[in-house]
């Protein structure tokens, strides 16, 4: 296919599907809604990135007491993962940290 368009070459690591499919994925298990938001890195990384992943309940048919659970990580890291592998670490994170506490609400009712 000379000269024509290709999609970028494909790697081992997640990419923007793979961020996009995993955050609904995490809405559906735990009917929650999720953000996830790149920022400029602020003083202290100004050449970077900020990450958020953010899940947020509905008010109205919360089955979990916390409103929002939030996580956060800078790019580029010590680690040298690529933006996508860092943002998908957080949603995978953000995933655990929902079940965990759901886990503790029903397992310890009152924290």
């Amino acid at each position: 296919m000379k000269g024509g368009k290709v999609w970028r070459a494909s790697s081992n690591g997640p990419d923007w599907t793979d961020l996009a499919l995993a955050l609904r994925e995490v809405e559906n298990a735990h009917g929650v809604w999720c953000s996830l938001r790149i920022v400029n890195g602020g003083l202290r990384n100004s050449n970077g990135l900020r990450i958020f992943a953010a899940a947020f309940t509905n008010l109205l048919t919360a089955s979990l007491d916390t409103q929002v659970v939030a996580l956060t990580d800078e790019w580029p890291n010590s680690e040298g993962l690529s933006l996508e592998a860092v943002a998908y670490r957080l949603i995978l994170e953000l995933d655990y940290k929902i079940g965990q506490k759901f886990y503790e609400q029903t397992k310890f009712p009152g924290t």
